[in-house]
């Protein structure tokens, strides 16, 4: 058997998000507007994936706060 060394020295079929033959992702995030109501933000299927191990994984992050405890108050978490 190969090393695992050698298995990543070989690059893996994924170089595109999503994989060929999968469809496109995109996040819909809610929020609020000035009256209080609640409101999707624009569409967004951009920078929250990347290529990994080589072009065998692909990791996509659809949320992440940028602290702890997590501020969901106004709109900390968009920001």
């Amino acid at each position: 058997m190969a090393s695992q060394e050698d298995f990543f020295a070989t690059p893996g079929p994924l170089s595109t998000f999503p994989a060929p033959g999968l469809r496109d992702i995109q996040r819909h995030i809610t929020t609020h507007n000035e009256a209080g109501a609640g409101v999707f933000l624009p569409l967004d299927n951009g920078d929250h994936h990347s290529n990994m191990a080589n072009g065998r994984a692909i990791s996509n992050i659809i949320y992440n706060q940028s602290g702890l405890p997590v501020d969901l108050n106004g709109t900390a978490d968009v920001k």
